[in-house]
């Protein structure tokens, strides 16, 4: 009777499982699209307690008032500040307690900006004993020149004397050739004769490669000291350049770091007029 029972109604059973089951799945995507909703909606809700806190910070920040001062007294402020570290004796005798510990506070940012400008200059210092050691060096070899010239010009002087009286002689010796029908005693003299110029001619011309050699010397000395004033030279010019370039990050520092100074002071006072 049961088997019958089930078969009779199981269709109607089948369904109406399906339809219940149906029914928890779509109540479960209620129930998720709700937490998502409330999730999406959560920072939103928290938003307006933060906006105190952001209130309070910027009332917090508000800066102070500027003072108001003369364009004198600021004067007498900035000769303070860029000038001694000690001598107080510049600064106005009405200042406030804001304005010393301002003060205070430009002074010691501008003793350590010369701290830091001090290391450029020493840079500055150490192209510029580079530059001089180049043109001392560029000066000793300058100074070898006129001896060295004046030695040269006069061997070379010498050497033309040389070659001169050298052709002369040659010209002397081709009198000596040889002529026919002449007596013995004749030939003989004239034989001797031309030996004699003959040496003479040899010993003028040893003489006048020995010049030569010495001219030689000269010239690679004078060589050596042209090559040595040219490296000189090309170093002195890298050196001046990079002190040129290391004196003008030194400016634009100093530059810089005073319009900082300025900057502060500008934050801190108001010009008014002496009337005022």
């Amino acid at each position: 009777m049961n088997n019958n029972f089930f078969q009779k109604h199981l269709v109607t059973i089948i369904i109406t499982s399906l339809f219940g089951i149906a029914i928890i799945i779509g109540f479960y995507q209620e129930f998720n699209d709700y937490q998502n909703e409330k999730n999406y909606l959560s920072p939103l809700e928290n938003k307006p307690q933060q906006i105190p806190s952001k209130i309070k910070r910027s009332t917090e920040e508000t800066p102070q008032p500027k003072i108001k001062t003369t364009a004198v007294r600021l004067d007498q402020i900035k000769t303070y500040l860029f000038g001694e570290p000690t001598d107080t004796s510049k600064l106005p005798s009405d200042l406030s307690e804001r304005e010393k510990t301002q003060i205070n506070k430009l002074k010691n940012s501008w003793q350590l900006s010369l701290n830091l400008l001090k290391k450029e200059k020493t840079g500055v210092d150490e192209e510029q004993t580079k530059c001089d050691n180049y043109n001392l060096k560029i000066k000793e070899i300058k100074n070898q020149y006129p001896s060295l010239i004046t030695k040269k010009n006069q061997l070379e002087q010498d050497q033309a004397d040389k070659n001169k009286i050298i052709n002369q002689k040659k010209e002397v010796r081709g009198q000596f050739k040889y002529l026919p029908n002449q007596p013995e005693e004749v030939r003989k003299k004239r034989e001797e004769n031309k030996r004699i110029l003959e040496a003479e001619i040899d010993k003028l011309q040893d003489e006048e490669i020995k010049i030569v050699g010495e001219i030689g010397k000269i010239k690679v000395q004078i060589g050596i000291l042209e090559a040595d004033q040219e490296y000189y030279q090309d170093m002195l010019s890298g050196a001046e350049n990079y002190k040129r370039i290391l004196e003008e990050r030194y400016k634009e520092g100093e530059k810089q770091y005073k319009d900082s100074i300025i900057s502060g002071l500008n934050e801190l006072y108001d010009i008014t007029s002496a009337e005022e």
